[in-house]
């Protein structure tokens, strides 16, 4: 099952890595803004290729073009026309005017005289405070290139103001409306923009009134207007202050019906053109430059087409009462996991399409069936996308496109280089199948070079170290029988002095009172040196058996048989020595290990070793007088398939962290002078590490436990 599972991770690492690094390159790209632009025309086209939708009559503009600045001979509007104009459009009954002409100030007639003009300017603010549901401009946002702009003060103070401030993209473009321009809880919070207002006034005559939802976003009826964030649709990291949402025009032709100022005051209009419905009033003229640039000015091969500022401000008014009173989708975009999991599934198609034609081997046959199904692809998302923004979403579109273009050329690439790989797979298989077998003679000869070479120093070591041992003890011999006969002596002398204390007890007194201490200093300083002499011995034993060994040939052994073997010896010259000490010996071998090719002997050696330590210490912490404490010890072994795992372990005294780095060096024992030479581990990791090529590990804790883990190959590696 594992061999099965690698396989096939192998076979789709390719598709894997495509899919990864697709998905990587279009979602950085996406993140940097690089694709943000084409994001907006792609949007753009499909406002441009929408069936238009029909006119939306609730709504009327009045507008002021430059044929009407040229007739009245006058711009602004003075005080006395725009009344007359007002008055006009009030007589035919609209449920609400709304003003997109900044007031600010007195504008008077240049024919007329000063207290003309001063009753014009009256005759208009008067006409303000009796007009409920008429609805001024001001400017609220405020900055160096476009400062803000005060409403007419009636209005201010009656609370019939309202925000002209439009937002604009990064290349002219207005595709987002401001409900409130601003909404960082100030006074001028409370400012809705003209196109809310108006349809607000308008929804109220229909008993509709704003209810705020748990969010705190606007809700009127069934309809919930969720604010514009940074990064929707294809925005990013975009400004999105105050209280925005996306555009969904009604049409790239005109949507409303539209008159000219010139018309409303000659009476050219419908009795009945007003009543009803909201009337806008804005600029048109070419030199007033109110004009902006949207997603209906892009058509190719065209001069592009701007729009009024009140014609935009229509768009808003008519987008919330529609979707409000006819269901009419607003303009949403999906959350940011499902517009990537999007992304994910068209990636994958192309990659795994792409995978199944890699056993090809004719370029053509590998490229055209991937760009056929890009092409395929393209033409079904494209669809898709469309389809979708009819029904009011905007998903992402250029992203998609780009990420199964880069995925076709990913995986195209992936092909060759797989194909490359895998014929200089093949030659380089072919040249190392001719030269294996020389290259497994040099290696066996070089082997062999070097066993005979460390036979021969060890040979010569083995020689060099017995004579010297040889040397030194003889030496050392004649000086234990020194240090014995010595101690007889003295004890001798002290029997002496003790036997005739009585006889010559003032004369002894004064000796033995003035040299007591001395005599009791020398017996113990012979007796140490007598100690010292045995442990010296006792390494010159060790290192002449070690050095006196042959070189053993290694042989198929039972690993577990051996262990067995040795626990039993073990324990008998332990347990036989101390029978009051029962020691728990816990085993659980592996029984899927075979025979294992090693130097039995050695490995002997040095588990004899390893096993003689765990006695030690467990009996030496039982003496400690524990009646609790059970002296335990287990072993254990593991078949981990290309190398032998043997665990030794004991709840004796522990190793300390200080010390536990030291315990595989010649000479270094935490035992007592007798007691140990310090060789034990030494030999046993020499036998393990040098002579098997395998490797020997200790854990401990002071005071719990300790435990060697050795590892064995289960091949000979000589």
């Amino acid at each position: 099952m594992f061999w099965r599972l690698q396989r096939l991770e192998k076979s789709w690492r390719g598709v894997t890595i495509t899919i990864l690094l697709s998905c990587l390159l279009v979602i950085l790209l996406r993140l940097s803004g690089v694709l943000q632009l084409l994001e907006w025309k792609a949007l753009d086209f499909f406002f441009l290729h929408r069936l238009p939708e029909s006119s939306d009559a609730r709504i009327v503009l009045v507008n002021i073009y430059e044929s009407d600045i040229n007739s009245l001979k006058e711009y602004p509007l003075s005080d006395e026309v725009f009344t007359n104009l007002l008055e006009k459009i009030k007589q035919q009954k609209p449920r609400v005017i709304g003003l997109d002409i900044f007031r600010d100030f007195p504008v008077p007639s240049i024919d007329k005289k000063p207290e003309e003009n001063q009753q014009a300017y009256s005759n208009l603010l008067k006409f303000f405070r009796s007009t409920p549901n008429l609805i001024g401009i001001a400017k609220i946002t405020d900055s160096e290139a476009y400062p803000s702009v005060n409403p007419p003060s009636v209005l201010k103070e009656l609370g019939q103001v309202s925000a002209a401030d439009l937002v604009v993209d990064d290349d002219g473009v207005v595709r987002r409306g401001n409900l409130f321009p601003i909404a960082d809880g100030s006074p001028k919070s409370s400012i809705p923009s003209l196109g809310l207002a108006v349809a607000l006034n308008y929804l109220s005559t229909e008993g509709i009134q704003p209810v705020p939802t748990e969010s705190g976003w606007l809700k009127l009826k069934n309809t919930v207007f969720l604010p514009f964030q940074a990064n929707d649709g294809g925005y990013v990291n975009t400004d999105d202050n105050g209280y925005q949402i996306l555009l969904n025009w009604r049409s790239c032709k005109s949507s409303f019906p539209q008159i000219s100022v010139s018309e409303v005051l000659s009476d050219r209009i419908p009795k009945n053109l007003f009543q009803g419905r909201i009337v806008l009033v804005g600029n048109q003229a070419t030199s007033v430059k109110d004009y902006f640039t949207t997603p209906c000015s892009q058509a190719l091969g065209t001069t592009p087409i701007t729009m009024a500022g009140v014609e935009i401000q229509a768009n808003l008014a008519s987008q919330i009462i529609s979707a409000v009173l006819e269901e009419r989708p607003l303009l949403q975009v999906w959350s940011k996991p499902k517009e990537y999991l999007w992304l994910v599934f068209w990636i994958v198609t192309v990659a795994i399409w792409g995978y199944q034609q890699q056993k090809r081997n004719n370029p053509l046959k590998i490229i055209i069936p991937i760009l056929s199904l890009l092409v395929i692809e393209t033409v079904i998302l494209i669809i898709i996308s469309y389809l979708l923004f009819l029904k009011g979403y905007w998903i992402p579109l250029v992203p998609n496109l780009f990420s199964i273009v880069a995925a076709a050329v990913m995986i195209i690439g992936s092909i060759y280089i797989i194909q490359l790989l895998e014929a200089k797979k093949n030659l380089e298989f072919k040249v190392a199948e001719r030269t294996e077998k020389l290259k497994n003679s040099l290696e066996k000869l070089h082997q062999f070079q070097q066993q005979l070479i460390i036979k021969e120093k060890q040979a010569s070591l083995g020689t060099l170290t017995g004579r010297i041992a040889h040397q030194i003890k003889n030496p050392l011999s004649l000086i234990d029988i020194n240090i014995s006969s010595s101690l007889i002596f003295l004890r001798q002398l002290s029997q002496i002095i003790e036997e005739n204390k009585l006889i010559f007890e003032d004369i002894i007194e004064e000796i033995f009172q003035n040299n007591e201490e001395v005599i009791l200093n020398l017996e113990e300083t012979l007796t140490d040196s007598q100690n010292q002499v045995i442990r010296i011995n006792q390494i010159i034993q060790d290192v002449l058996s070690y050095f006196r060994q042959e070189q053993l040939a290694p042989n198929l052994t039972d690993l577990s048989s051996l262990i067995d073997k040795v626990l039993q010896s073990v324990a008998r010259q332990y347990q036989g020595a101390e029978r009051e000490s029962q020691v728990k010996l816990v085993t659980n071998f592996d029984s899927s290990i075979e025979r294992i090719e090693i130097v039995a002997q050695e490995i002997e050696k040095a588990l004899i070793n390893l096993l003689e330590n765990a006695y030690y210490t467990v009996l030496s912490k039982q003496k400690k007088g524990n009646n609790s404490y059970i002296p335990t010890i287990t072993v254990q072994t593991r078949n981990l398939f290309n190398r032998i795992e043997i665990r030794i372990r004991d709840n004796g005294e522990g190793i300390a962290e200080n010390t536990i780095t030291k315990i595989f060096e010649p000479f270094w024992t935490t035992k007592p002078a007798l007691e140990g030479t310090g060789l034990g581990l030494f030999f046993a990791h020499q036998i393990i590490v040098g002579i098997h090529k395998g490797e020997i590990l200790v854990d401990s804790t002071e005071g719990e436990y300790t435990e060697f883990i050795v590892f064995l190959p289960s091949l000979w590696v000589w």
